[in-house]
C-alpha cells in the first residue's frame, strides 16, 4: 500500500524483500500475496499508472522466492512417503473462520468465561472500527481484505487439500487490531477502561498458559496446539543415567524429537547428521511400531521408555491406543525397574538382559 503512494523505488524494494520473507516464512503467506493483489485489481483505477511497476514487484517476488519452490517436489516426495503427516489438518468451515477471530481476542489457554468476556468486549469495539474506518475508502477496503480474504481464500481451498489452520493466520492480526484500535478510540474517555479490561483478560490466559491448562480439548478449538512437556528435563535425566547397551524408544514424535535435538547439542554434531544415523528417520524417529518392538529391542541390555502422546490425558483413559499398547507390551516381556514423572510424560527403565541392580535405577 505504501508502495502505491510513494511509487519510490526503496518502497517497492521493501514491498518485493518482505513479501518474498513472508513466504519464506510460512507458506500460508501466499494468501497474503494473493489479497495484495486482489487490492491491486480492486482499486486498479486508482492505481493504473503504476501496472508496470506492480508487475515487475510479482516478477521479483517470484525470482527471490524460486530457490524455495525448487525444493517443493522433494518436499512433496518425503510427505508422500508418511501419507498420514497431513491428515490431521482440518478441512476448513465456516464455524472454524469465526473460531479463529475468537483466539484473536485471547487465545488457545483461555477458558470460557473469559472468552465470553472477550467476545463481548471485542465484537462491539470491531463493528465500531470498521464503521469508522467506511469513509476512507481504500484504507478500508485494504483492511477488510487483509482480515478477510486469507481465510475465506484458505477455506475454499481446503475443499481440494486440508490446510487449514489457526496459528497460520497470525500475518492478519494488524488488520484486526486496528480495527480494534479504531473502536477503542471512539470511546474517547473511555478508552483506558477498554484496554484495561482486554488486558486482564489477557492476563488471566497468559496464567493458563505458563500453568500449562488448555481448557478447551484439541479438536476443533485448538488444532495442532498440544500442552508443553519437559523434554529438557527428559533428556537430562536418561542421558545422566545411560549406559552402553542401553535403548531410548519414544511413543510419540513430541518427545523424540526434541530428544534428537538436546542429542546432536549434547554430542556437538548437527542434527541433520543424526537424521542420517537413524535412517528411516521419518519412519523410526527413534519411536519403534509396536508389532516390531520385542525383536528389535532384543540386542540390547537396557530400554528407556518415554511414555507421551501428543495430547497425554486423552490418552490416559484410552487402553487401545498404540501408546499404552506399547507400554502394555514392555510391562509384559521386560522387568520394570525404575521410573520418573516429568511434566506430559513418564519416563519408564526396563532390564532387557542380565540382572539388574539399585545403581541402575
Amino acid at each position: 500500500c505504501l508502495s502505491l503512494r510513494d511509487n519510490s523505488p526503496s518502497r517497492w524494494v521493501a514491498c518485493v524483500f518482505f513479501t518474498a520473507l513472508s513466504l519464506y516464512a510460512s507458506y500460508a503467506c501466499i494468501l497474503l500475496l494473493i489479497t495484495e493483489n486482489l487490492f491491486f485489481c480492486l482499486f486498479y483505477k486508482n492505481y493504473k499508472s503504476l501496472l508496470k511497476n506492480w508487475l515487475y514487484s510479482q516478477i521479483f517476488i517470484l525470482i527471490f522466492f524460486m530457490p524455495w519452490l525448487l525444493l517443493i517436489p522433494s518436499q512433496f516426495h518425503i510427505f508422500s512417503l508418511v501419507p498420514d503427516i497431513s491428515n490431521w489438518y482440518p478441512r476448513a468451515s465456516l464455524a472454524q473462520v469465526f473460531q479463529t477471530i475468537r483466539l484473536f481476542n485471547v487465545g488457545y489457554a483461555a477458558n470460557s468465561l473469559v472468552n465470553l468476556l472477550a467476545l463481548t468486549l471485542t465484537l462491539p469495539l470491531l463493528c465500531v472500527g470498521i464503521y469508522k474506518s467506511a469513509d476512507r475508502r481504500e484504507e478500508s477496503g485494504l483492511l477488510l481484505l487483509w482480515l478477510c480474504a486469507p481465510l475465506f481464500l484458505s477455506t475454499a481451498f481446503a475443499k481440494i487439500q486440508s490446510n487449514f489452520l489457526y496459528r497460520n493466520f497470525i500475518f492478519i492480526l494488524p488488520a484486526y487490531y486496528i480495527f480494534i484500535a479504531q473502536g477503542i478510540s471512539s470511546l474517547r474517555k473511555y478508552a483506558y477502561i477498554a484496554t484495561l479490561i482486554f488486558m486482564i483478560l489477557v492476563g488471566f490466559s497468559l496464567l493458563n498458559y505458563y500453568k500449562n491448562i488448555y481448557p478447551y480439548p484439541e479438536f476443533y478449538y485448538r488444532i495442532g496446539m498440544h500442552p508443553k512437556k519437559d523434554t529438557k528435563g527428559i533428556f537430562e535425566y536418561i542421558n545422566g543415567n545411560f549406559k552402553p547397551g542401553d535403548r531410548v524408544i519414544h511413543s510419540c514424535p513430541s518427545t523424540s524429537a526434541p530428544y534428537l535435538y538436546y542429542l546432536s547439542k549434547e554430542r556437538n554434531r548437527k542434527i541433520m547428521d543424526w537424521v542420517m544415523l537413524f535412517p528411516p528417520f521419518l519412519e523410526d524417529c527413534i519411536t519403534i511400531e509396536k508389532n516390531s518392538l520385542p525383536e528389535d529391542l532384543s540386542r540390547y541390555k537396557r530400554a528407556w521408555f518415554v511414555y507421551s502422546s501428543w495430547e497425554p490425558r486423552d490418552t490416559a483413559g484410552d487402553a487401545n491406543s498404540a501408546e499404552n499398547i506399547i507400554k502394555g507390551i514392555l510391562d509384559k516381556r521386560f522387568k520394570p525397574v525404575g521410573s520418573k514423572s516429568f511434566s506430559g510424560a513418564e519416563v519408564y527403565l526396563y532390564l532387557i538382559q542380565g540382572s539388574d541392580s539399585e545403581d541402575n535405577r
